[in-house]
């Protein structure tokens, strides 16, 4: 396509000169000439495969990030970096290369992810106020006329990767000259001799022509720079005007400056690539790298006495937290970051200070020599045919634009933000070809007027909106001249003691007339530009509209550009000065040239702020040429400059990207293959559909409104509250609000056999069981995880999907312990009423109804060795069975929540089928507080989005279906709890009560592995490299893609222990095992230790294998949960106490005998089972396969169902450790009630969500017989 490209676009210009230089005409239909690459049909299905495809890697890349943490209050590092933008993430990165050394990265923003590395849409980046800080300069009568009360809008990234996130991804270092001046005014060590290698050391030059060029150009940095991908014909033709004109075509980053080029930019494989991407992605696994993201920095602190910056004091999820640093804080919050930071904390200008109230730590001239390069913004050309970038045709999925970038990141979206090309020119002396210039072309390959999204991005008054809106339907192009040595200077300064008050900015742009003369020579030469006859033969005109501003000047006159550039002043986001950098001896210097700040010890500065002069370029390449600096002066200052590991994590980070590009290489080559077949086949309307619901799929916004009034309050959107949200809101009078903490899952959660990956996202709340004493002693730490789900779905978009209701022997105990109205007779028709039963089987059975909400059907697919276990279960004299009817014993496929070869969640079964007005859903809301009155009713909750803390009332109950973990977190956090527990956390008591008691769990055993010598079992490698796996997928919804995590299978068995009719062990059939995916996602999620993966499951990766894990039923082992402190943030501590009844043990134990016969039936036999039998490391003393044995391994590898119950436990009130009744009401406490698996008083047979389905079903019919009156 490149080649094409390049001919057509020559035949574009040779063919007219060769004739009579007329325009040309009818020569392109689009973008890419003649060619639509493919039917319209074709691209909408190309497009849809490439949102998988994109979605994939957008998965990818957020698990390259560092990690997030929160550092404990009053923690010591050896290095504090303030601002994970370009410097900031560069001097962590380098800094962490030094092992020896412990590294805080604080950054106020969020993550980085792929949708923002898309490049032509970068502006709308600006829109957003999660990423970017959104400043604007003070209203002035001299420049930004044509903007909202004159006021520039001045974007800053809030986000990891900083602005290098927002901007235009322009790679241009400037002059010689600049850096030479830099040194002449006192700063030893920054002439452009010194600094060359840091421009080096930072870049791999993905120019082919340049690559050879090692004088100028690195090939081994981090971040990548290229040439955009893809550039329109009127590219080209910028740069033949620019011959036309006399300049050359050059490497601007190399000798010389001035000339025409195409745009150096920092992209990689057709996306961007910012300072995070490049520096931290590859660091993510450095144990002394710490990042804590969204958290806002107040203040340093500096020792009075030393005059030292010893720590930083910063505010995360509403936690004031202080840290310190040993060696040295760096403060790399950006040209307006950094000096406000400085001042607030006493570094500044000591009259201002003064006047706000601050104490004076250093007089320094900190927020003065403000520059910018300010841009005129409204020349633009108009052209004839589609040989431009145009935002509607690009998004419009009938063009191949869209494919052709998500699919394999080519095309027009590669293109950042339209900017294509430059031009560097002294427009002083218009023949001179060397030096330094003083005004920038800047080409744009779209018509900027044409954009009303930038329009917004800029803040265009309303009259100049209005002008521009005529031409978005135009094909244009646009050259922004910018002026790159102002003589004008501005100002930062603080309008407040207060970190959350903005500064006042000042640019003072054109305050010296030489700017405004020199601005209106570069307006001239863009014009000359568009007068030349490369430009001509695309029929190119300019609008010469004149602005409303200006209509009492000549059009084209020297007045009429002044006031022009007075009323589009357009800011290139070049802000520097601030804390300027020079000697000791300048009045004028913030910090010196080893960028420590004058006068203060253990604080330097390492951003666009030091810049003294700024450079004759973009400044983005010069911010990570100084981090490059300033991190080997801070290693040689410590001693540290020959002795850092650089060597070694060089070589990793390398090895790394090579991995990265070749998974990225098959992905393409797969996704590329399936879009050929798709396209070719009838069926291709089926994988349509999938992508369509998923899109469609609570697509609308969720309502926030923080003054309504409500009936009912939901706590959590997981299985119990998306029942209770549909069925209460059935009552039209009703008015409910659900709150959930996490937010929508997306379309890959929906596909079965990725349920373990979700539990490495931030669907997973992360909690970890406390270290125990007799089990998990082969994970990290001797601590499981506990899985829990953040997101509309709750832990059932994390589950494995399993739906047992278990024996209904479980809730006639239930009801015999006191629980009036829980007995299996009462509860049958609540299981019926939540199911939508489709297994042909079984449909007929007075168990089961086919109308409800919920999906329960068996996977799809089945293996061979899935229906060899059923087999070998009726070998043994079993029956298969349906576990959710009459019997439950026997063994059976697994019942899943499972619909049309997709999971089917709490959220998508209850949620996503309804859209009434009167329910309100708000995501990203954490709930902190139950509010409780004096009278003891509950009357609304206290919770925090987007960092706003907000309170919320009801005027009936409030109902908390917040999990076994948080709802009783919540509760004790509210005073409800155990009165000695909450007092010793100064929580003021409300009732008195034993939340947190009868705690438990389903734990088994995942040690039992069996071998086979047949290619039978679900390996990772052999499914995510067959095409076909995917292709049966999306076309048709089957195939071992169905297959949730690998478990298929179940047996429910009695072994001697048992004490009643009920099954006391469920065995649980996976048709792979720990290894299947070679350690690649099991061995996080089940945090198995390095030791005990290395040693007994490395040695069998990519060997075929099968595996069975003994769950005990009815464990006695009681744990607790208890609060770790009166800060909502914090998890509590979940004590299991697993195996400190060792009856437990013995019934696992039993299981695993039985799973051993199961292997050796004649049915396993024909695969050649045979048990694995390398010993865990802890038990090697004892004899492999002894009963010693097993006990000792099943405390290594237990397995944790992530059934955890009780925490709420339902009783009548004569039962001391009951906290509800039953009809779920909290004792002693009004209109609260408690509505999930914490308050089952006994574990449920089998797996629990099914349970809980029922008890949101059946909760909601007592909530409206409570309110019957107005039902």
């Amino acid at each position: 396509m490149p080649s094409l490209l390049y001919l057509l676009s020559v035949a574009a210009v040779i063919v007219p000169l060769q004739s009579s230089r007329q325009p040309i005409m009818n020569k392109y239909h689009n973008l890419y000439g003649n060619n639509m690459s493919g039917h319209d049909l074709t691209n909408i299905f190309g497009f849809g495969i490439g949102v998988l495809n994109f979605l994939q890697q957008g998965q990818h890349f957020l698990n390259q990030e560092v990690p997030d943490m929160v550092p404990q209050f009053g923690a010591m590092y050896d290095f504090v970096v303030i601002g994970a933008g370009t410097a900031g993430a560069t001097i962590a990165a380098r800094l962490s290369e030094i092992h020896q050394v412990e590294v805080l990265l604080i950054e106020a923003g969020t993550k980085e992810n792929f949708l923002m590395d898309i490049p032509l849409l970068v502006h709308m980046l600006q829109l957003s106020n999660d990423i970017n800080w959104k400043y604007q300069t003070k209203s002035s009568n001299k420049y930004c006329l044509g903007m909202e009360g004159n006021r520039c809008n001045w974007p800053r990234g809030k986000v990891m990767g900083g602005s290098s996130v927002l901007n235009y991804m322009i790679a241009t270092r400037g002059g010689a000259e600049d850096y030479d001046r830099w040194a002449k005014m006192g700063n030893e060590g920054w002439a452009y001799k010194d600094v060359l290698k840091y421009f080096k050391k930072l870049e791999t030059i993905d120019i082919p022509e340049l690559q050879s060029d090692t004088t100028y150009h690195g090939t081994k940095g981090p971040l990548h720079i290229s040439y955009p991908i893809f550039h329109t014909p009127m590219a080209k033709a910028f740069l033949d005007a620019g011959k036309e004109l006399g300049y050359p075509l050059l490497d601007y980053n190399g000798k010389n400056m001035i000339g025409f080029s195409y745009m150096q930019s920092t992209l990689i494989n057709g996306t961007r690539m910012s300072s995070n991407r490049a520096y931290l992605h590859p660091a993510r696994n450095r144990r002394n790298l710490h990042v804590t993201r969204e958290s806002k920095v107040k203040k340093i602190l500096i020792d009075r006495h030393t005059n030292r910056a010893i720590g930083v004091e910063f505010i995360k999820h509403r936690r004031i937290i202080r840290v310190f640093a040993s060696k040295e804080i760096i403060l790399c919050a950006g040209a307006i970051g950094s000096p406000q930071l400085l001042m607030l904390s006493g570094i500044g200008p000591a009259k201002h200070l003064s006047e706000l109230g601050i104490n004076v730590v250093r007089d320094l001239p900190v927020g003065e020599n403000l520059m910018d390069h300010v841009a005129f913004g409204d020349l633009m050309w108009t052209v004839d045919e589609p040989v431009s970038i145009r935002i509607n045709d690009i998004i419009n999925p009938t063009y191949p634009y869209m494919k052709d970038f998500l699919m394999r990141q080519l095309g027009p979206l590669t293109v950042p933000g339209a900017c294509e090309a430059l031009a560097f020119i002294d427009t002083k002396h218009s023949t001179k070809l060397h030096g330094l210039p003083d005004i920038e072309l800047l080409f744009i390959g779209g018509g900027l007027k044409g954009d009303m999204i930038l329009s917004t991005v800029m803040g265009l008054n309303n009259r100049m909106r209005q002008i521009w809106s005529k031409y978005t339907t135009t094909y244009g192009w646009t050259i922004l001249p910018m002026l790159l040595k102002p003589k004008s200077r501005g100002w930062i300064r603080l309008l407040a003691n207060d970190i959350n008050v903005k500064p006042e900015i000042v640019p003072n742009y054109f305050d010296n007339p030489e700017d405004v003369k020199t601005m209106i020579n570069g307006i001239k030469a863009a014009i000359s530009v568009g007068q030349t006859e490369a430009m001509k033969l695309y029929n190119s005109r300019l609008i010469n509209d004149t602005l409303p501003t200006c209509k009492n000047y000549k059009y084209d006159s020297y007045d009429y550009w002044e006031c022009a550039m007075r009323t589009t002043s357009l800011t290139i986001y070049h802000y520097s000065g601030t804390c300027k950098m020079g000697s000791k001896e300048d009045p004028t210097a913030v910090v010196d040239p080893r960028l420590k700040v004058i006068g203060v010890q253990g604080l330097r500065v390492a951003d666009g702020s030091i810049m003294p002069e700024i450079i004759s370029a973009h400044t983005n390449i010069p911010i990570f040429m100084i981090a490059e600096k300033l991190a080997d002066m801070v290693k040689e200052d410590w001693g540290y400059l020959n002795k850092s590991d650089t060597g070694r994590h060089a070589k990793n980070n390398r090895s790394i990207a090579t991995r990265y590009k070749w998974c990225n290489t098959l992905y393409s080559m797969r996704t590329l293959w399936l879009f050929i077949i798709i396209v070719t086949t009838s069926s291709a309307h089926n994988f349509l559909d999938i992508v369509k619901n998923y899109i469609h799929s609570f697509g609308k916004e969720e309502k926030f409104t923080s003054n309504s009034k409500y009936d009912f309050i939901i706590v959590g959107a997981g299985s119990s509250g998306s029942v209770l949200a549909n069925r209460l809101s059935e009552n039209k009078k009703w008015k409910i609000l659900l709150l959930e903490a996490g937010y929508m899952p997306n379309f890959l959660n929906r596909i079965p056999i990725f349920v373990g990956y979700f539990q490495l996202t931030d669907y997973n709340w992360g909690y970890n069981v406390e270290p125990q004493k007799n089990a998990c002693l082969g994970m990290v730490n001797r601590q499981c995880s506990w899985p829990r789900g953040r997101g509309l779905g709750g832990t059932s978009i994390l589950n494995y999907m399993i739906h047992t209701r278990g024996n209904k022997l479980d809730y006639d105990k239930w009801a015999s312990l006191g629980n009036v109205g829980w007995s299996y007779t009462d509860v049958l028709p609540y299981f019926k009423k939540s199911e939508r039963f489709n297994i042909p089987g079984f449909k007929n059975s007075s168990y089961h109804n086919e109308n409800g909400y919920l999906y329960v059907e068996h996977v799809p697919y089945h293996t061979k060795l899935a229906t060899a276990f059923l087999n070998a279960g009726q070998e043994l004299g079993y029956k298969i069975v349906d576990y959710n009817g009459q019997d439950q014993k026997g063994f059976s496929y697994i019942q899943v929540n499972i619909g049309h070869g997709k999971r089917c969640t709490g959220a998508t079964a209850y949620l996503e089928q309804i859209n009434r007005p009167n329910l309100e859903i708000i995501t990203g809301a954490r709930v902190t507080k139950i509010l409780i009155d004096a009278d003891k009713r509950a009357y609304g909750v206290e919770y925090i989005k987007d960092t706003v803390w907000k309170k919320v009332t009801c005027s009936k109950e409030v109902l908390l279906s917040a999990g076994t973990i948080d709802s009783a977190k919540l509760l004790m956090l509210s005073g409800i709890g155990p009165k000695e527990h909450l007092e010793e956390l100064n929580i003021p008591v409300i009732q008195d009560s034993k939340v947190g008691y009868s705690m438990y769990e389903h734990v088994g055993f995942l040690g039992l592995t069996f071998m086979v010598n047949q290619s039978e079992s679900l390996l990772q490698n052999r499914l995510a490299f067959n095409p076909n796996v995917y292709l049966e997928y999306f076309l048709y919804k089957r195939g071992p893609i169905t297959i949730p995590g690998g478990a298929e299978a179940l047996a429910f068995i009695s072994t001697k222990y048992a004490s009643d009719e009920r099954p006391d062990v469920e065995l649980l059939f996976v048709s792979g095992s720990l290894h299947s995916d070679n350690g690649q996602v099991l061995k996080k999620v089940l945090r198995l230790s390095d030791d005990l993966y290395d040693t007994v499951y490395k040695p069998i990766e990519e060997q075929d294998a099968w595996s069975i894990w003994p769950i005990v039923q009815h464990p006695r082992s009681v744990g607790r949960l208890t609060l770790q402190s009166k800060d909502p943030f914090k998890p509590p501590k979940m004590d299991p106490n697993f195996f400190s009844h060792p009856a437990d043990i013995e019934i696992i134990l039993e299981g695993i005998k039985h799973a051993i016969n199961i292997s050796k039936t004649k049915t396993f036999q024909a695969y050649g089972s045979r048990l694995h039998d390398l010993k865990i490391p802890g038990c090697k003393q004892f004899e492999f396969a002894s009963d010693d044995y097993w006990r000792c391994a099943i405390k290594h590898l237990p397995s944790m169902m992530n059934h955890e119950i009780g925490t709420v436990k339902m009783g009548p009130q004569t039962d001391t450790y009951a906290v509800v009744d039953p009809q779920l009401r909290v004792y002693g406490i009004k209109a609260l009630r408690v509505v999930d698996a914490s308050i089952m008083p006994m574990i449920p047979n089998g797996h629990v969500n099914a349970g809980i389905y029922m008890i949101g079903e059946k909760a909601a019919d007592m909530i409206k017989e409570s309110w019957k009156s107005e039902w």
